[in-house]
């Protein structure tokens, strides 16, 4: 009796079995074929030719039928799931990592939800070592907002920061190489969108992120050069070349000083002009074109005509800031030479980005 007892008062759970019912025997190897795809590979698998399914619960002995379902629309088998949480720490605070752990033919896989804006997938052989195989999707079009990505980027690395040891992968060869291009990767990720996020805030945009998946070269240097002259407010150095004189001549002030030979500094105000992720934007900038060259002077009707040019030994380069007002930009025009220091010893946007990426 107290076995008996025991039994009943258990918390054990109770078994379901089932029955189905196939329409013809092409259907139920279709079946079996599905069985091995799920048991091989993990993924799950439409059934069709089902005519019918009865299930039944067993406890204690006893088996009790459930209702008999025969009218079937949809069918898919798939591995059994089970769900597991990994913690990490980002900044000292806990974040949670949602994954789904089920069995192959050869191995255990570790998955992360199908939806999550960086997917991780991991397979680890049941051979006994400790091989194993690790793939990630970055899915940024699934986020709702650029913070997000930010996020995403961070939990993944410190996932990666979790699972493998800096020391021990620089100690594993080719293998561990990957890993650490991998994880430098995310660092990537996270430093480059919190630059996009940086610029959506100083234009008042919003980008929507179902642009942020496959970026254009053109789109990643418009980004930074935005960064760098909205958020950062540099000075941004480009090779160019002069053919007109029509701009302002802000050096020499004297027009007797301007004779053919005479190197001269050239101000001038312009706009620049962005195409970004659905978005049209327009800056003004203010420039200084240095080591400019006095080529030839025409006189015409409406005054003189100065033609620049430069020298193998110093080749003429404009550097420029801008603003989202031509006010602004006025206003720094008006005042270059008082730090055309500043201008002249300007970066081009590649040896800024060599210099914050280091």
């Amino acid at each position: 009796m107290p076995n008996k007892l025991s039994e009943i008062f258990s918390d054990d759970m109770f078994n379901i079995n089932g029955k189905m019912r196939f329409k013809d025997e092409e259907a139920y190897k279709n079946f079996l074929s599905a069985l091995e795809v799920v048991q091989k590979e993990g993924r799950v698998v439409p059934i069709e030719g089902v005519t019918s399914i009865v299930t039944e619960v067993q406890t204690q002995g006893q088996k009790y039928p459930l209702q008999e379902h025969t009218n079937i629309s949809e069918l898919v088998i798939g591995p059994a799931v089970e769900e597991l949480n990994i913690d990490v720490y980002i900044a000292g605070e806990k974040k949670n990592i949602q994954f789904r752990r089920y069995t192959i033919e050869n191995g255990i896989v570790l998955e992360t939800r199908k939806e999550a804006i960086i997917y991780f997938k991991l397979v680890f052989r049941n051979d006994g070592s400790s091989k194993h195989t690790l793939t990630y999707k970055a899915q940024f079009e699934l986020a709702t907002n650029i913070q997000e990505i930010i996020t995403a980027s961070n939990i993944a690395l410190a996932l990666m920061d979790r699972l493998y040891n800096d020391d021990d992968l620089r100690s594993s060869g080719e293998e561990g190489t990957l890993l650490i291009e991998t994880k430098n990767r995310f660092k990537v990720f996270a430093a480059y969108f919190t630059r996009v996020l940086e610029v959506e805030k100083a234009l008042n945009l919003s980008f929507e992120p179902k642009y942020l998946s496959d970026i254009s070269y053109e789109n990643q240097k418009d980004i930074e050069e935005l960064y760098l002259l909205l958020c950062k407010k540099e000075i941004i150095r480009i090779n160019a070349k002069v053919n007109s004189s029509d701009i302002t001549l802000a050096s020499p002030k004297k027009k007797s000083d301007l004779i053919v030979g005479s190197i001269v500094k050239l101000c001038f105000m312009g706009t620049i002009e962005y195409q970004l992720f659905g978005n049209s934007i327009t800056l003004h900038s203010a420039n200084l074109l240095t080591n400019a060259v006095v080529k030839e002077i025409k006189e015409t009707d409406e005054g003189s005509q100065v033609f620049y040019g430069d020298t193998d030994a110093r080749p003429m380069y404009i550097s420029y800031s801008a603003y989202l007002t031509e006010e602004e930009a006025q206003a720094e025009a008006d005042m270059i030479l008082e730090h055309e220091q500043s201008y002249t010893n300007a970066k081009t946007v590649q040896a800024h980005i060599e210099n914050y990426n280091l």
